[in-house]
Formats: structure tokens, C-alpha cells, sequence
């Protein structure tokens, strides 16, 4: 499962778990953290010997979850942490060693060098690792981009808001307004925009915008770009 799966689990399930866009954005983030240690994906031997190592682990999931723990706001800490702990281990953990019987697991690296997969435990773990990669894995793929949609359609939000809430907004919030059939506050057509200030929905006809941002006529001069709430 490679990292954008994992992010997009983990934004359908930040989104239905917290209003906080901190928290969101916390979340997905410590979905996709275990593939740091993938950071050597242009030289295939050495990332062989390094992925599923340091960010692959117990004591990676531990500091995790500690993080959210320490910097999460008072009242909300050991929910995070909770919410963190099911990203990294769940969505992450366990849905990669679920679709692979011969790519190793390093739980207790480095203090061990045990491997854990899934072939542990079969005769066969090459007949095995290709029924899981290929139907499994694709089922879980579609799984993916079913449960982005569903962000869409009950957020207007998607995993985009890791890189920048104002792309995201621009995005994903387009996306779900048209599957809505939202309607242009002016001229009645399809819209997809929702000005920034103001809060307007607005067809491609009708808004302007501004870093990332639309903006309905009105709010454009007079200048205005506090976002609407």
C-alpha cells in the first residue's frame, strides 16, 4: 500500500472524527509518517534494507502517540493520542501487513531483528503474497477512493488539506458543491465556488480569485478577504 492510500484513509477518517482542522491535519499526517523511512525510494537496494525499519516499529508509534499526547489541547489530549495511535498502527501497521505474505515487519527495531509477516504462517508465502497484493490490495484501493468521495460529499474537504487548507477548500469543497448541484447565487447555473469572505456560491462566470481564495464580485472590491465561517 503505498503512501497516497494511506493518506487517503487517513483523511476519511480524521474528517469523521474531529472538526479540528489542526487535528485533521495532525491525523493524516501521522498516517503517512511510517513511510519516512522509505525516504530512499531512488536506490532500490538500499531502500529494501532500510523501508519498514525505523518508521515501521513500536517505539515509532509510541513517540506518535506521546507527540499528539504533549501537544494536543487540554481536554482533547488522550482522545488524539487515541485517534493517533489507531492512524499510525491500524491504517498504517496493519493495512501494509496485510497485503504483503513476504515483505518483512520490524516491530521492535532496533532493539530486534524479527521479522513479522504474513508467510510466517502458511507453507507457501509466495502463492499467498500474490492473492493478497493483487485482490486484496486493489479492494482496499477502491475502498480508498470510495471513502474519499464520501469525504467530499459530507465535508467538502479531502486529503488535500495536508498541503494547504486554501487548495483544499478551492479543491475538494468545487468537487462536492458540484456533486451537490449546488447553484450560483447570481445566475442560477451549476456552481462549485463558495466566495471566501462572504460565503456566496458562485459558477466559473461569476468568481474571481485570489491566492487560492474565490471571491464574488461584491467582496472583490470592496477588498475584503476575511474567510467566511
Amino acid at each position: 500500500m503505498n503512501t497516497l492510500h494511506h493518506l487517503l484513509f487517513g483523511a476519511a477518517f480524521a474528517n469523521g472524527v474531529t472538526e479540528s482542522r489542526i487535528e485533521r491535519r495532525w491525523l493524516m499526517a501521522a498516517t503517512i509518517a511510517p513511510d519516512l523511512d522509505g525516504f530512499a525510494f531512488w536506490n532500490r537496494e538500499l531502500w529494501e534494507r532500510v523501508h519498514h525499519t525505523f518508521g515501521h516499529n513500536l517505539f515509532f508509534a509510541a513517540g506518535a502517540v506521546g507527540l499528539a499526547a504533549a501537544f494536543a489541547r487540554p481536554g482533547r489530549r488522550a482522545r488524539v493520542a487515541g485517534w493517533t495511535l489507531f492512524c499510525v498502527f491500524v491504517l498504517h501497521f496493519v493495512v501494509d501487513l496485510s497485503i504483503s505474505a513476504t515483505w518483512p515487519m520490524r516491530p521492535f527495531w532496533p532493539l530486534s531483528p524479527l521479522d513479522v509477516n504474513l508467510g510466517n504462517f502458511v507453507a507457501d508465502p509466495a502463492a499467498l503474497d500474490w492473492w493478497l497484493r493483487v485482490p486484496l490490495q486493489w479492494t482496499l484501493v477502491a475502498l480508498a477512493l470510495s471513502l474519499t468521495v464520501w469525504t467530499w460529499r459530507r465535508h467538502g474537504r479531502s486529503a488535500l488539506e495536508l498541503v494547504s487548507p486554501k487548495l483544499d477548500s478551492l479543491v475538494a469543497g468545487y468537487l462536492a458543491r458540484i456533486l451537490a448541484r449546488s447553484r450560483c447565487e447570481e445566475c442560477g447555473h451549476l456552481a462549485g465556488f463558495k466566495c471566501a469572505s462572504c460565503g456566496a456560491i458562485l459558477c466559473g462566470v461569476h468568481v474571481r480569485l485570489r491566492a487560492l481564495e474565490p471571491l464574488c464580485t461584491d467582496c472583490r472590491e470592496t477588498g475584503v478577504t476575511v474567510a467566511a465561517s
